[in-house]
């Protein structure tokens, strides 16, 4: 917990559908190193409110369209 620490909330809009949507499109593909025999994790910490939560509804949904686990902390959890 005590490196969590070390990065300052600096407060500001959360874009948890544009993380979601860049880890689903960007990082689980095989040109990055995905695995297809290792299964997919989002390991996702917020603040606790996406600024669109339609948008992070939808990109969501794609991820576990794509097989894609999504595990959410929130910040606050762990101060």
């Amino acid at each position: 917990m005590s490196s969590f620490n070390y990065y300052r909330y600096t407060h500001g809009t959360t874009s948890t559908a544009a993380a979601i949507s860049y880890a689903t499109k960007k990082m689980f593909n095989p040109g990055q190193g995905d695995r297809s025999s290792i299964p997919n994790i989002i390991l996702l910490i917020t603040d606790g409110g996406s600024n669109d939560k339609q948008h992070t509804f939808e990109a969501a949904i794609e991820a576990k369209t794509n097989d894609i686990h999504i595990i959410t902390i929130g910040k606050w959890a762990l101060e």
